[in-house]
């Protein structure tokens, strides 16, 4: 009971430190899909350029912009290239624990610039892979709430239900939409915190600390696990020299945190998102692998 009970309220913090990201995302999604006839699909999309922009954007120190690229993605805005660009160049708590040893400040930058090239790469390699169909307006007509009357499929995706008068509340609109995915995250986030204490923290690090040459493959597998602990674990363990850079990348790489939880909610196709999930775990553990043995 015990655990029980702190995993409830360590889950309810980690949570709660999303809230504002959350509810920021939805504002903007709500203030260009509802008050104005600009639509997100031609300020924030770029077929060419959406996996450098999701990487950049991806390696900021905030939860944000996976969420919001998670949504964005299931409604059809951005490409699968982008939204994996962003999941890959997030690295979690990983930025605030090194900068908290002003010793080892200088490993931000070689982690910063390999993850990002990592996810330029991930990202356009898996758009070449995989085409996923668009609507334009060319095909449907769509009204100004980014809704098509043609389409169940769109509408299913843009997960919007309030009405036709929705331009006047998009606050309350923003607000019911973060508290429902609020809800959903901070149930999975409880799962995995209880999974974490079961587990115990040394276990992980004794696992991840094993055969040089397997620490990418256990080391994303672990960054697989929406816990603000891992991604601390990961970046202490190789700070202490005790996995190498190649399994700090492949680990943090895969650390999207609540970005996969999101992209499970707010997508219709979960054989889209198991996709994209094995892809990123599947990359990850070969680019990682790639620096491992260039660095031995």
């Amino acid at each position: 009971m015990h655990t029980v009970l702190h995993s409830l309220i360590h889950a309810l913090k980690d949570c709660a430190l999303t809230l504002p990201f959350l509810f920021a995302a939805y504002l903007i999604m709500e203030f260009f899909e509802h008050r104005t006839e600009i639509k997100l699909s031609k300020i924030l999309s770029n077929e060419k350029l959406g996996p450098v922009g999701g990487a950049i954007a991806g390696c900021i120190p905030q939860c944000g912009m996976g969420i919001l690229s998670s949504h964005l993605f299931s409604s059809g805005i951005i490409s699968a290239g982008a939204l994996i660009a962003v999941f890959i160049s997030t690295s979690d708590e990983a930025l605030p624990v090194i900068l908290s040893h002003p010793d080892k400040i200088l490993a931000v930058f070689p982690l910063l610039l390999v993850k990002i090239a990592a996810a330029v790469i991930a990202g356009y390699l898996f758009d070449l892979l995989y085409r996923r169909s668009k609507h334009t307006e060319d095909e449907h007509s769509h009204n100004s709430h980014g809704e098509c009357h043609s389409c169940e499929e769109i509408h299913h995706l843009q997960d919007h239900h309030c009405g036709a008068k929705c331009g006047d509340n998009i606050f309350i609109s923003a607000l019911k939409r973060t508290v429902i995915i609020f809800l959903y995250i901070y149930g999975v986030s409880f799962i995995f915190e209880l999974l974490v204490e079961l587990i115990g923290q040394d276990a992980i690090s004794s696992f991840l600390s094993s055969s040089y040459l397997l620490q990418p493959i256990f080391a994303a597998i672990v960054g697989l696990i929406p816990n603000c602990a891992i991604s601390v674990i990961i970046t202490e363990l190789y700070l202490s020299n005790a996995i190498g850079f190649g399994a700090v990348i492949a680990g943090l790489s895969t650390g999207a945190g609540v970005g996969f939880i999101t992209l499970f909610k707010t997508n219709k196709s979960k054989k889209e998102c198991l996709a994209i999930m094995v892809y990123i775990l599947l990359f990850s553990i070969v680019f990682g692998e790639i620096i491992q043995l260039l660095l031995m």
